[in-house]
């Protein structure tokens, strides 16, 4: 069945590049057609046009799917992993970027991380030990100046060009 926009999407699937390639287009202003195995668009119409063209920004830890899908086609990665691997991925998604001739500068990478902030008298141990074990592992919890240190000796001396921060505990009460 056709939605009042003319596509045809029965779900969701892994091969998301050719909706990107439709977005783009109705953007620009042009009546894109796809007709895929997933889902088909005919003519789709994108009015009012209000910008002529949206930043893509994909997030994963994929080096071989979503890296090569972000070297493709993205103007932004965030890039999903444990701090230990960041140097790994960062030199792997550079690797993608050269196997098609793009500059790895050119593609925007940022990193998702939680932090926990606590008072500088807080004890940062006993604020660990609350945490989930994936909190524990991978989140940074201290005062703000050790966050700060923290993130960038274990982020962006790495190569990583920006932060996507999760404060789940914030504590602040506006």
């Amino acid at each position: 069945m056709t939605d009042p926009f003319g596509c045809d999407a029965p779900g969701r699937t892994p091969h998301e590049h050719p909706a990107v390639r439709v977005i783009r287009q109705g953007l620009a202003g042009e009546r894109p057609t796809f007709d895929g195995s997933s889902y088909r668009v005919q003519e789709a119409i994108n009015e009012p046009r209000v910008r002529d063209r949206i930043p893509v920004m994909l997030g994963g830890s994929g080096e071989n799917k979503t890296f090569r899908l972000a070297a493709r086609i993205a103007d932004h990665v965030n890039i999903l992993c444990p701090h230990d691997a960041i140097a790994r991925k960062v030199a792997v998604l550079a690797q993608r970027c050269e196997e098609i001739g793009r500059d790895p500068q050119s593609l925007t990478t940022s990193f998702l991380i939680s932090a926990v902030p606590v008072d500088s008298h807080a004890d940062v141990r006993q604020v660990r030990a609350g945490l989930s074990p994936y909190m524990h592992e991978n989140a940074i919890v201290g005062h703000p100046d050790q966050i700060a240190e923290q993130v960038a000796e274990k982020v962006l001396a790495h190569g990583i060009g920006g932060l996507i921060i999760n404060m789940p505990f914030s504590r602040h009460v506006p």
